[in-house]
């Protein structure tokens, strides 16, 4: 993907909705927080790119001229990764924190890498790697942490599946649960009967994002081709519970905002499911 100075604003701008923010109340409540920004370019190793890895680029509330840290993710985290997976991470692409904003979800779009980093001291304590899925693909574009803080949803756009990591925050424990894998292509078949993956309706079944609410416990995934699907994802495997078409959701969208029983998902228009 071509980085241009749209697409890091853009990121910025992501960065400031999703970033762990602690606001203390002082004299003129001002909010003390901090932006974790992405650089999708690999690490570098002094003279060249080392084909992995990637940087976090950490800025404080009070001075966002310039980082107060960089993470090399080529570093420790790439070296947990390839431990863990026998592959180096590739490509980090979305950063969500978790609800209580201890940590954070970093998912490597290129390798299907999911990565998880304790915000307070940055420390990588989990890394797995999506499951290879349609044609052989995987990827892992977004992992977003579920509203009731027992899961991570990750798109797995190339496989076009849905895969799920069972998490602990407090006593960071972390598992990928294989079993609750939803592929979204084949012989995948909505409630109403109707196939997930159709050349009309839902032309292209890879899933951008995951957006989720914690009550009621679904998430929204959203599709490349456009159309989307609202997944129980406390289920094993996870679970279609409603569908949308490509004349109802546009294609590509992702940003969720949820608002009490309401999803407010970007694809083209907002939809308020």
């Amino acid at each position: 993907m071509k980085r241009t100075t749209e697409n890091r604003f853009i990121l910025l701008a992501l960065a400031l909705l999703l970033g762990a923010a602690t606001c203390a109340l002082a004299e003129h409540a001002i909010c003390q927080y901090e932006v974790w920004l992405v650089d999708q370019a690999d690490t570098s190793n002094g003279t060249s790119l080392i084909g992995y890895g990637g940087y976090v680029h950490i800025f404080k509330s009070y001075d966002l001229s310039q980082p107060a840290q960089v993470v090399d993710l080529g570093k420790e985290a790439s070296q947990l990764c390839f431990e863990k997976t026998g592959a180096n991470p590739v490509r980090p692409h979305m950063l969500v924190f978790n609800k209580a904003r201890t940590h954070a979800v970093v998912s490597f779009v290129a390798s299907g890498h999911v990565l998880i980093i304790r915000a307070e001291d940055r420390t990588p304590l989990a890394c797995f790697r999506t499951t290879a899925g349609f044609n052989g693909f995987r990827q892992a574009h977004a992992g977003f942490p579920t509203g009731d803080n027992r899961y991570v949803v990750v798109a797995n756009q190339n496989g076009k599946k849905l895969e799920r990591l069972n998490v602990d925050w407090e006593k960071e424990v972390f598992t990928h649960d294989v079993d609750a894998t939803l592929s979204l292509y084949g012989n995948c078949t909505t409630p109403n009967g109707a196939r997930c993956e159709d050349p009309a309706f839902r032309p292209d079944n890879a899933p951008i994002c995951t957006p989720n609410l914690g009550d009621p416990k679904v998430a929204f995934a959203t599709l490349r081709g456009g159309g989307l699907f609202v997944v129980d994802y406390t289920k094993s495997p996870m679970a279609i519970v409603a569908e949308y078409d490509n004349t109802t959701v546009g294609a590509n969208g992702c940003g969720g905002v949820g608002a009490g029983n309401n999803m407010c998902v970007s694809a083209c228009a907002g939809m308020w499911a």
